[in-house]
């Protein structure tokens, strides 16, 4: 594992990857939060155009036709009251007493899904009364239609926060088939970028045991290690070359002092052998002095 994080190409997917994460996660979060500021919106919406609706009734025949115009609204969904695009929830109640509706009793209003919570607004959670063990999501609104008597309109938003969280989930999932992808092509890099690797090393090892007519092999895709790899075949091929000028200058080097070495361990053998003695050897030193200077020069 700790090889594989040293690897370069590993460590840039990795990199590549936590960017990516933290975009879907930003976008992700922008999605949800206006998805649910754009369902809310639309909610509360209706909510008010439903509300002037029945205010006119009650206006017009007071609290009977209140009552006919909700449980005529009830009606027209069915038993749960659905209309265009969601689910419509009412509650008409006098005092402590029920008068109409399909709410069960009077929410309590939470904050969420971009609905502030007050006294006359917000959301809150109801059973249906065709499936009374399952706790549904609403937005709602609050009116007191006289000191008494107060009315309940809310538009359910299950369906709309599911969709939410369906879009939600889909990009978690596509977030975590990329990063499967992204890690997959990861080891990949890596095990091609390890082989190029390798070949360069044994080729600098076979180099530095001395066998210079090694060269780095080319993979021929013209990317950067093909690149260096040319390039240090260049400077191979330079190395080499230098390498044989120096070995040239070095023979020619021998054989210009291999004719004066000569000649002065010739004269001074000649010196020794000559039996004039003292005057012989101070001759052999001074012709010594004399190629030791033109050695000197050479």
């Amino acid at each position: 594992m700790m090889d594989a994080l040293r690897s370069l190409p590993v460590r840039f997917a990795l990199l590549a990857l936590a960017l990516a994460v933290l975009g879907a996660t930003a976008i992700g979060s922008y999605v949800g939060w206006r998805g649910n500021q754009v369902v809310t919106s639309q909610a509360l919406e209706i909510i008010q155009l439903d509300i002037a609706g029945l205010n006119r009734e009650f206006q017009t025949g007071g609290v009977p036709q209140l009552v006919k115009a909700i449980d005529a609204r009830v009606q027209a969904g069915g038993q749960t009251g659905i209309r265009a695009g969601g689910a419509m929830r009412y509650l008409l109640v006098d005092g402590e007493q029920r008068l109409g509706g399909n709410l069960l009793e009077l929410p309590r209003f939470q904050g969420g899904a971009s609905v502030p919570k007050s006294s006359l607004n917000g959301t809150f959670t109801y059973s249906d009364p065709s499936r009374p063990t399952v706790e549904r999501l609403a937005a709602g609104q609050r009116i007191w239609v006289s000191k008494t008597l107060q009315l309940i309109v809310a538009r359910d938003l299950e369906d709309q926060q599911s969709f939410v969280r369906a879009m939600q989930m889909s990009l978690i999932a596509g977030m975590v088939g990329l990063s499967t992808l992204t890690l997959a092509g990861a080891w990949f890099a890596r095990q091609r970028f390890a082989n190029r690797v390798d070949a360069v090393t044994d080729t600098a090892r076979s180099i530095m045991a001395g066998d210079l007519s090694q060269r780095v092999p080319l993979v021929g895709t013209g990317d950067e290690i093909d690149r260096l790899s040319e390039n240090l075949n260049d400077m191979l091929a330079r190395i080499a070359q230098l390498m044989a000028s120096l070995r040239e200058v070095s023979d020619n080097i021998a054989h210009d002092l291999k004719t004066p070495l000569n000649r002065l361990r010739n004269r001074a053998e000649a010196a020794l052998r000559d039996p004039a003695g003292g005057p012989a050897y101070r001759d052999g030193l001074e012709h010594t002095i004399e190629e030791a200077d033109g050695l000197i020069r050479t």
